[in-house]
């Protein structure tokens, strides 16, 4: 698994969270936290919640659970944003710090996704772009005017989806939306000719899934053991001929 990093790395998390688990996300806002940009403190209290609650095996028991990881990712970002709204001086009429966010946690080849606000996630396959998100934002006055955001009101409703990653996929989260058309053309070229930089230094994060190869002797293993199975089946069954035999 490949993973590139274009524009603003302040506003983008990496982070293994065991075997074959990782935590992926891009932050987008505006205000501060306590002194600090919005962005990058949101993304720090989230990967703090995920070490504390869902590291190694626990998430690995959380995906049995009815709501599973996409539950956990969702409730991480509900409970950041109940800590964020809490540092900032926003209220009902007046709203001083708004975040976007748009997370994934890769568990082996599946993705669980969860996303407030403007930024976005695309998935590309097979030399196509495919949105993951919809976007709450419109434009109000030639800017966008956010209808989601994680610390702008004491609670937030978080959108949540999963899917499965086949090999060559190409994860892509973006500190916006791709507007027009040509914009996701230019991205899934881009792909196609192996590039995972973004057009113009704007904030992306590529995650380039790749099967995990497989510990070197567990074909011939397997081959083996089942080679050891028919064998005993067959000794089984010439057993009991013999037996009719006589």
């Amino acid at each position: 698994m490949d993973v590139a990093i274009s524009g603003d790395r302040s506003s983008c998390l990496t982070q293994e969270l065991g075997a074959g688990a990782y935590l992926f996300a891009v932050a987008h806002g505006f205000g501060n936290v306590e002194g600090e940009p919005i962005a990058p403190a949101v993304l720090a209290r989230l990967r703090d919640d995920f070490e504390r609650r869902s590291a190694g095996e626990r998430l690995r028991r959380r995906q049995k659970r009815s709501k599973g990881v996409a539950g956990a990712l969702s409730g991480a970002l509900e409970r950041v944003n109940d800590e964020v709204h809490a540092r900032t001086a926003s209220h009902e009429d007046f709203v001083t710090a708004g975040c976007s966010l748009t997370g994934v946690v890769l568990l082996d080849d599946r993705a669980y996704l969860a996303h407030v606000g403007s930024t976005a996630a695309y998935l590309a396959r097979d030399g196509y772009i495919v949105s993951l998100t919809k976007n709450d934002a419109f434009e109000g006055d030639g800017l966008p005017v956010l209808t989601r955001a994680l610390g702008a009101a004491p609670t937030v409703e978080v959108a949540s989806c999963s899917f499965a990653m086949n090999e060559g996929d190409a994860l892509v989260l973006c500190g916006r939306r791709l507007r027009e058309t040509d914009e996701r053309r230019r991205l899934a070229e881009s792909l196609s000719y192996g590039s995972q930089n973004a057009h113009g230094g704007e904030q992306m994060l590529v995650v380039r899934y790749a099967p995990p190869a497989a510990e070197p002797g567990t074909q011939e293993f397997e081959s083996h053991r089942l080679n050891t199975v028919i064998t005993g089946i067959l000794a089984t069954f010439l057993f009991y001929v013999m037996l009719c035999i006589r």
